[in-house]
């Protein structure tokens, strides 16, 4: 007989060899120890149901996988590869494929799509041995707008014998996207990439590391944001009224499309005081081998949900690719994205955040001065009168241009109430100006009127 929990079949010899492997690690951690936790072989599953999602590893081969290490801290290899073989690609592209279908109708967040794909969300995290994680034991938090879909927080508990069991750590992703077309043969925008890929990219992480037999070392909040594409409205109401205190969270690993361009490379970005959630990704990369390239791109850190944390001092980071073709496009399909590349960045957030929860809480940044009143992706207000515009300085040679400059340059007029933006100076007859390629799409699908803004 087998045991069944969070939908994943785990042979009860294995679990117990897991649980010896888990507290040595943990031992590691609390002694500062850094040699590897001898690894013990794991004996073969019995069959389970074959519609269920995959084992955890059951080969009596030694691991492929190294042990990875931090500080004191060390997860071994048998941890390492039942994390990394527990987020496999074809559940992977499944989740994507689901979310990122016409069932969703582009999970615009005002809509009862945003609603229902909440509801998913909620179930696989629950379904994964998660806790609530919102105020009031509640699955969800509402926000400010009774029409927008809900933030889904669940939350993994912490090893209670450990020293950080009250410190957080925060895995997101934003789960809504655009509205419909107005015509067209294809008039849904799936938002694949965009961000089906980070969402389900957290959903397995949550499923790896619920299915260790040792909780981590702090609590880990996975957080699906709903309002991102209309100004990072779900992460804004989170700082605003958290449902843990802000001091409690020592970082936050934002996953915002990780499924196209370079198979094996993704984009991290963050603050100086992002330094700790560096190192960590950088030990757990022995076990993943990405090519990480970090910090190539900060005007990229007000445009997803680690913005609103990085501006109260929380370290934080966002993983990410280039723009594609298909970037806010309806193309944006399931059957583009590359699974593996999900799955890795996937594995290495994981790994990385088991190391992260043994370390001691990091040193937090200078809050920021508030954030203008407008979204960070559209083109900012002209400076009042007498005020010098600051120069443009041009990209490096051979460095990449700025996701912002590679948007299309046609600009429109729209209601920003539309697209979830205040009405502000930059707005004309209660209009405002945006590029076509911001995320204020929102709003060209309804009512836009092409025009020159210069």
């Amino acid at each position: 007989m087998t045991e069944a929990r969070g939908g994943r079949t785990i042979d009860p010899t294995l679990r117990a060899a897991l649980a010896a492997l888990a507290t040595g690690m943990v031992l590691a951690a609390a002694t500062g120890a850094d040699d590897e936790v001898p690894a013990s072989p794991r004996p073969p599953a019995t069959s389970g149901d074959p519609s269920a999602a995959p084992t955890l590893p059951t080969s009596t081969a030694a691991p492929a996988a190294p042990a990875v290490s931090l500080g004191g801290a060390v997860l071994p290899a048998t941890v390492v590869s039942a994390v990394t073989e527990s987020i496999d690609e074809p559940s992977l592209l499944a989740a994507v494929s689901h979310l990122a279908s016409d069932e969703y109708y582009g999970r615009f967040y005002r809509s009862p799509f945003a609603f229902k794909a909440a509801e998913w969300i909620r179930a696989r995290l629950e379904a994964a041995g998660l806790s609530p994680g919102a105020a009031g034991g509640s699955w969800t938090q509402p926000l400010a707008d009774p029409e927008a879909g809900p933030n889904v927080i669940g939350m993994l508990p912490a090893r209670p014998d450990s020293p950080h069991a009250e410190r957080v750590l925060l895995i997101s992703a934003h789960y809504d996207h655009l509205p419909p077309k107005r015509r067209g043969e294809d008039r849904i925008f799936n938002g694949a990439d965009d961000n089906a890929s980070g969402t389900c990219g957290i959903i397995a992480i949550a499923e790896a590391l619920a299915a260790l037999p040792t909780r981590p070392g702090r609590r880990i909040l996975f957080v699906a944001f709903s309002g991102e594409e209309a100004g990072l409205l779900g992460a804004k109401r989170f700082v605003a009224e958290p449902p843990v205190a802000l001091e409690s969270i020592d970082a936050v690993l934002n996953l915002d499309m990780i499924s196209r361009g370079d198979p094996n490379r993704i984009f991290v970005d963050g603050r100086e005081f992002s330094e700790p959630i560096r190192s960590a990704l950088r030990a757990a990369n022995a076990a993943i081998g990405l090519d990480i390239r970090f910090d190539e791109h900060p005007d990229w850190l007000d445009r997803s949900d680690q913005g609103p944390f990085l501006r109260q001092g929380i370290p934080a980071v966002l993983f990410s690719v280039e723009d594609h073709e298909d970037y806010h496009q309806v193309t944006d399909h399931a059957d583009r994205i590359l699974p593996a590349l999900a799955a890795r960045t996937s594995r290495l957030v994981a790994l990385a955040a088991l190391l992260l929860a043994e370390q001691p809480p990091p040193a937090r940044g200078p809050v920021s001065p508030p954030e203008m009143p407008r979204d960070p992706k559209v083109a900012p207000v002209a400076p009042p009168a007498g005020d010098a515009p600051a120069a443009p300085t041009a990209p490096a040679p051979g460095s990449d241009p700025p996701r912002s400059a590679r948007s299309p340059r046609r600009t429109f007029r729209v209601d920003p109430r539309r697209a979830g933006l205040p009405i502000s100076s930059g707005a004309r007859g209660g209009r405002a100006c945006v590029p076509s390629g911001s995320i204020t799409r929102v709003a060209l699908a309804e009512d836009a009127v092409e025009e020159s803004c210069g």
